[in-house]
């Protein structure tokens, strides 16, 4: 089964007729019972947190019931309070992750410093799908076809 779920409205709103999900919904506010009772429900084997969720009570949850948890296409910047002295509380959201897929190297640099060495370079998987598609477009053959070399209006 997947289960997608979302905190804000404007990601709900774009998948929430997704096909492809067994269960779509928002999900409920970190709080230590409201993460334990989610896992009991759905009894995930994987979690998967995308970019910028950091939700400290469902990491936990992950972490203490042995769910692998995975960050993917995370950007961290110096400035965050991950790698500041008064980050404590931060950095051990990210010690929950079994892994961490991240965008550029200067995340790697900076999770690499902070003693973190479960980190792979993936990109961004919105913008990398999109220039491999972008580098492999044949076109559309019926529409070159009916042009051929002559002047063509479209109107729309």
């Amino acid at each position: 089964k997947l289960v997608i779920s979302f905190f804000s409205p404007s990601g709900y709103e774009v998948l929430k007729n997704f096909s492809g999900a067994d269960y779509i919904f928002y999900l409920p506010t970190d709080s230590p019972n409201n993460a334990s009772a989610f896992f009991d429900l759905i009894n995930p084997s994987l979690v998967i947190f995308i970019k910028y969720e950091f939700w400290y009570y469902y990491l936990a949850e992950a972490y203490k019931r042995k769910i692998p948890a995975l960050l993917v296409s995370g950007i961290f910047r110096k400035s965050q309070p991950f790698f500041k002295w008064y980050g404590a509380f931060h950095k051990e959201m990210l010690a929950f992750f079994s892994h961490l897929f991240v965008q550029n190297q200067a995340s790697v640099a900076l999770l690499n410093a902070a003693g973190f060495t479960n980190v792979t370079l993936s990109g961004d998987t919105r913008f990398d799908r999109v220039l491999e598609i972008a580098e492999h477009h044949k076109g559309f053959l019926l529409v070159k076809d009916f042009c051929a070399d002559k002047i063509t209006i479209t109107i729309s």
